[in-house]
């Protein structure tokens, strides 16, 4: 005697997925799904603030004239005399040191019969210095020495803090905790467990100067009885990506 078949709905998406996760037997060749099966994937940051105990100002002196070894010369009395004069602020942990010369034709375009053309208008030499120190509330006094010595152009100033290991631990520390403390909360939404940690990726960042100028205006700089310098903190920051294994469930 034959039964009449009777037609079954398709076992699709979630409705498949969960029956496969209770079926009590293995198929041939393959391994029950463990209680604890399942990752969870989460991102942490952590940031600190650091006060900085070194600064570093970058000045240099430009010179222009109509001979290439009088050039050269003028700039070397004059960076000469600036050296002298940063050097005798006397300033905590000063070092100075010369980073960069050079001395280059200049040319200007002229037209002659007609066309434009290029002549010699005489040569310009710049020497680069620059200065390192300690005390940080000495940046502007560093400056006006230079200045007022003959220096024409500031190119940079910044301040950093020397050790950093302190707070870029923090700092992951924050990360990794806070990364953990939401994967928990995720879990526990799941009803499930947390479990071990099974990767992580990331790391701390170099904290960059905590402030930067490119360049001042020289005649402002000179009127100043002192130019006005403010370091502010610079924040270390981390970043970490961590993935969990679910537990079973609670």
């Amino acid at each position: 005697m034959r039964f009449p078949s009777r037609s079954r709905p398709p076992i699709t998406g979630a409705v498949a997925l969960l029956l496969l996760g209770l079926a009590t037997e293995p198929l041939a060749g393959q391994t029950a799904t463990p209680a604890d099966s399942g990752v969870v994937r989460v991102a942490g940051s952590g940031q600190v603030s650091v006060a900085p105990d070194r600064g570093r100002v970058s000045f240099a002196v430009e010179t222009r004239g109509d001979d290439a070894a009088e050039t050269s010369r003028e700039n070397a009395e004059r960076m000469t005399a600036v050296l002298e004069a940063v050097r005798g602020t006397e300033v905590e942990g000063l070092e100075v040191e010369t980073f960069g010369y050079a001395l280059r034709p200049i040319y200007r375009t002229v037209t002659e019969d007609g066309e434009r053309v290029q002549r010699l208008d005489g040569y310009q030499a710049a020497n680069n210095v620059s200065a390192r120190f300690s005390d940080i509330d000495a940046a502007g006094r560093i400056i006006d020495a230079a200045v007022e010595a003959g220096a024409n152009r500031i190119s940079g100033l910044g301040f950093y803090a020397e050790e950093t290991a302190e707070a870029r631990d923090e700092a992951l520390t924050m990360a990794v905790e806070g990364a953990t403390r939401e994967a928990r909360v995720m879990a526990a939404a799941l009803g499930r467990t947390l479990g071990d940690a099974l990767e992580i990726q990331g790391g701390a960042q170099q904290p960059r100067p905590a402030m930067r100028m490119e360049s001042m205006d020289m005649g402002m700089a000179q009127a100043r009885t002192e130019t006005p310098v403010e370091a502010g903190d610079q924040t270390v920051s981390a970043q970490v990506s961590i993935t969990f294994r679910l537990g079973p469930p609670r």
